[in-house]
């Protein structure tokens, strides 16, 4: 009898060493997947020159702070050193021609030129020295165009060179600028375009910079007109620093929300649209549901939620990212962001840790929101104000 009962009690203590075994390895399959996906924490994310950013073309989701010294502090030098251009004629070269010879040409074949050609409905001067709102010059890559002529915009013109964007704004007869568009009976007597050379993906290189600059000459020529293009070397020497700046303040803060179970899809999007979340196209959840939302809430492994699987998969959790750049500054904003993070921690049951699945402190919570206080001071001593429309286009 006494033989049985010892048998029974080595075999059950064998089952649980064995569920406890399969409990750890099921629990360090799932860190190894959590680092993999929003990087590793055994470094200072804060202080590192590598720390995970949106830069990073990785994840663009930094998670990590726990090496922060209290006496932290940033202090702006992006537009420290930042050399001008001694005048706006230095920012610009005139580009009605490839070939310096023919630039370089006596007065009276220019005067042969203007005779044949007319006048320019815009001198060319008083068009890059307009103000407009669609564009920035520390960061757009622009080009002037004045016709000889009044011309109808039959197409867009193809400008694209690679990453970054651009725009086209027309000037009408009557003087009014305006988003050109190919609208039959509308003319146009100038156009002024920006190509985007700051973003999330870099700053362009000046082949990219070049080969715009020749379309735009194409489109010129097409048009009948004269151009002029901003100097390549004045612009990357002063967007250089602009650029430095948004690499080191593009950043996403992420807090995990995981439980030690499972939490059905439907109990998880009806605690997030309690909150103020809805899901997106996108496959992620904004906070509030406008078009410059907040905050955002994701699936911890990078997919997309969709409201199918939401409403037959379980998850182990989420996650709550703070972008940098996008949020408007205040500690009141971080503050919300917690607050929100809290509360569905306890709508859920689920605890906040970092991608080491250790739960976060105070302390460690503390040192986040001053991180992004500072970041985002960084970002208004540069000119720069989180979450307006000059930011959202910088990091977007």
């Amino acid at each position: 009898m006494l033989q049985t009962i010892i048998m029974v009690l080595v075999l059950a203590a064998a089952v649980i060493l064995l569920v406890l075994a399969f409990n750890a390895y099921q629990e360090a399959q799932y860190r190894k997947k959590i680092r993999k996906q929003f990087g590793h924490s055994d470094r200072d994310a804060l202080l590192e020159e590598n720390a995970v950013s949106v830069r990073d073309g990785e994840t663009g989701v930094l998670n990590t702070f726990a090496k922060v010294d209290d006496d932290n502090t940033a202090t702006p030098t992006a537009t420290k050193n930042k050399k001008k251009a001694d005048n706006m004629d230095d920012v610009f070269e005139f580009a009605t021609t490839d070939d310096p010879a023919e630039q370089a040409t006596s007065d009276d074949t220019a005067a042969e030129t203007t005779e044949t050609k007319g006048n320019l409905l815009i001198k060319l001067d008083d068009l890059k020295n307009t103000e407009l709102s669609w564009f920035h010059p520390s960061f757009d890559y622009m080009a002037y165009i004045s016709l000889y002529e009044p011309k109808e915009l039959t197409t867009l013109p193809s400008l694209s060179t690679g990453l970054h964007r651009f725009r086209i704004v027309g000037c009408t007869m009557d003087g009014q600028f305006q988003p050109a568009d190919p609208i039959p009976g509308v003319h146009y007597q100038a156009f002024v375009i920006g190509l985007q050379a700051i973003s999330r993906a870099g700053l362009a290189e000046r082949n990219e910079l070049d080969k715009f600059g020749d379309k735009v000459k194409e489109f010129a020529k097409k048009m009948n007109g004269e151009i002029e293009l901003t100097n390549i070397s004045n612009f990357l020497q002063n967007a250089q620093p602009l650029d430095e700046l948004c690499a080191r303040v593009d950043q996403i803060i992420a807090i995990h929300l995981v439980g030690h179970g499972t939490v059905t899809g439907t109990r998880m999007r009806t605690a997030l649209q309690s909150r103020g979340f809805e899901l997106s196209h996108d496959g992620a959840f904004y906070y509030p549901d406008s078009d410059e939302p907040m905050f955002s809430a994701v699936d911890l492994e990078g997919r997309s939620f969709t409201s199918e699987q939401l409403s037959t998969q379980e998850y182990r959790g989420f996650s709550i990212l703070f972008d940098v750049a996008h949020v408007p500054p205040g500690r009141k904003n971080f503050d919300k962001f917690m607050d929100l993070t809290v509360r569905l921690a306890g709508d859920l049951s689920l605890n906040l840790v970092d991608d080491q699945l250790q739960e976060l402190s105070p302390q460690w919570l503390r040192k986040v929101g001053d991180y992004i206080e500072e970041r985002q001071e960084e970002m208004l001593a540069a000119g720069l104000t989180p979450g307006d429309e000059l930011a959202n286009r910088l990091f977007s």
